[in-house]
């Protein structure tokens, strides 16, 4: 009988002493973190989009910790397979290699640094990894089962943009205490967006695999790529708007021909990208502000399988001016090559002003022909 209970204890005790919290865990998962020098892995990314279309691409990274970086804590290498670019960013500027044209791109600038990791390279990159993130966790869960512990992050919902349920998933080791896969999960307008990526292979502090981010980045002979316009969009400016008859979102027919002696604003722009989006609210002021002394504006999107969507959007951030159903033809005989892009027509149906992404040009050229 005393055996019995010497052993029921120490049953006890050990559960309670092998016991442990999302805090701790997250305490040793930086511990660890702070004894990494470098780090290569390859790594699997899937995509769930609000549209409902999925994107699987795998790849493969090498980065080098710096604490004192104020970006990301790293400078990183990055390069996507069946995609002949590369992304490195070695502290101080970021570069995206083309290997099929020889050109590359480069920037200093803050904000195009942190935007890399929206490129083809640095969508590879699992920031955790090298930097575990908490500082929006609302609340930390812990699970685990033999092999990892499971991070299980709440964060706030960003209701401007009616994000919520947002979850994030850091699935930590056991033996390395370092996040091996990450998934970011929330909902937009009832539909789920979900990013994973997942650590299949992993160097750690290894020489042999480490990217020498103090050598030359660019191969010799590659030249600087040069901002290409858009000719297509440019030379609209001066000549007559393209015709059009274009479905609004409640299947009433809208000809260009309409317009004549208003003053138009066409918004071009897509249910899945996050600067049009943005830049909604803008064009909603611009409505508002002058749709009394003349301005008319339209939204054009072309996805109409994603109508549904749209419409539910538009109302959640309580977009007032008409949308229009567009086209591959009508997005073609406009040059509309990225979005958001903005024509603006005048009373004559001239197009006097063009531009791809907002621009604050916009007001004064707007106040002008007004």
């Amino acid at each position: 009988m005393r055996k019995l209970f010497f052993f029921a204890t120490a049953f006890f005790i050990g559960t309670a002493l092998s016991a442990q919290t999302a805090s701790e865990i997250v305490s040793q998962v930086k511990e660890s973190q702070q004894k990494l020098n470098t780090a290569w892995y390859k790594v699997i990314r899937q995509d769930t989009f609000v549209t409902g279309t999925t994107r699987r691409s795998t790849g493969e990274v090498k980065v080098k910790v710096m604490p004192a970086d104020a970006i990301f804590g790293f400078a990183y290498w990055g390069r996507k397979d069946g995609i002949a670019r590369e992304s490195v960013y070695d502290g101080k500027i970021v570069f995206e290699i083309d290997h099929d044209k020889k050109v590359y791109e480069s920037s200093s600038t803050v904000s195009m640094i942190e935007h890399s990791l929206g490129n083809p390279g640095g969508q590879m990159v699992v920031t955790d990894l090298v930097k575990l993130d908490t500082a929006h966790a609302k609340r930390i869960d812990l699970q685990q089962d033999d092999k990892n512990y499971y991070l299980v992050m709440s964060l706030p919902d960003i209701k401007e943009y009616d994000v919520i349920k947002r979850v994030k998933t850091i699935t930590v080791d056991k033996k390395s205490l370092l996040p091996v896969a990450v998934r970011s999960r929330q909902e937009t307008l009832g539909k789920v967006q979900d990013i994973y990526y997942l650590v299949t292979e992993i160097k750690l502090n290894n020489e042999e695999s480490a990217y020498n981010f103090s050598s030359e980045r660019v191969p010799a002979g590659y030249t600087r790529k040069t901002a290409v316009p858009n000719k297509k969009l440019t030379s609209l400016i001066g000549s007559k708007m393209p015709g059009f008859v274009l479905p609004d979102f409640e299947n009433n027919n809208i000809a260009s021909a309409d317009l004549k002696g208003k003053l138009v604003l066409l918004d071009f722009w897509e249910v899945w990208c996050g600067p049009c989006i943005a830049s909604m609210a803008k064009v909603q002021e611009l409505n508002q502000k002058y749709s009394g002394k003349g301005l008319m504006v339209y939204g054009v999107m072309s996805e109409r399988d994603q109508l549904d969507v749209a419409k539910l959007m538009i109302q959640k951030r309580q977009i007032s001016f008409p949308m229009l159903q567009s086209d591959p033809g009508t997005n073609k005989v406009f040059g509309i090559a990225a979005v958001p892009t903005y024509v603006l027509v005048d009373r004559e149906g001239v197009v006097r002003f063009t531009s791809e992404g907002f621009s604050e040009e916009l007001e004064k050229e707007i106040v002008r022909l007004l």
